[in-house]
């Protein structure tokens, strides 16, 4: 499960449901992702993760909060480099990029209904229990 919440500084004039938002005023996207993937494991401490995301949407200014009750999906890859700490603990340099479609044109036709994202991060990995062995 992820959580993002993403500030659009607004260029224009934004009508959002029977709220008009000013250029001065601050928006923000909402997104709660259920991400479903699997890990492959590469050579020299790479890793790859496909997946695919469930999405739930909303907007909020100050005054008002906007959701979608209809889901979105989307599609995306993580791409790592896990530089080991200790046994089973990793420092994950990550690569992420995603693309989403996304209901938000059912706020105000003017956002559009898909978004894609590339991000870069730092994670922390560990494993607290033992392998099984076979």
């Amino acid at each position: 499960m992820n959580s993002n919440i993403t500030t659009i500084n607004l260029k224009d004039t934004l009508h959002v449901g029977k709220q008009t938002l000013n250029k001065s005023e601050s928006l923000f996207l909402i997104k709660e992702d259920l991400l479903i993937g699997f890990n492959a494991n590469l050579p020299h401490s790479f890793s790859i993760t496909p997946y695919i995301v469930i999405i739930y949407s909303g907007l909020t200014t100050v005054a008002v909060t906007y959701t979608s009750q209809t889901p979105g999906i989307g599609s995306g890859i993580f791409l790592n480099k896990l530089f080991t700490l200790k046994p089973r603990r990793y420092l994950v340099l990550f690569l992420n990029t995603n693309y989403s479609r996304i209901n938000f044109d059912k706020f105000t036709p003017s956002l559009g209904n898909s978004s894609f994202s590339i991000n870069l991060g730092i994670a922390y990995k560990a494993w607290f229990l033992k392998k099984i062995k076979e």
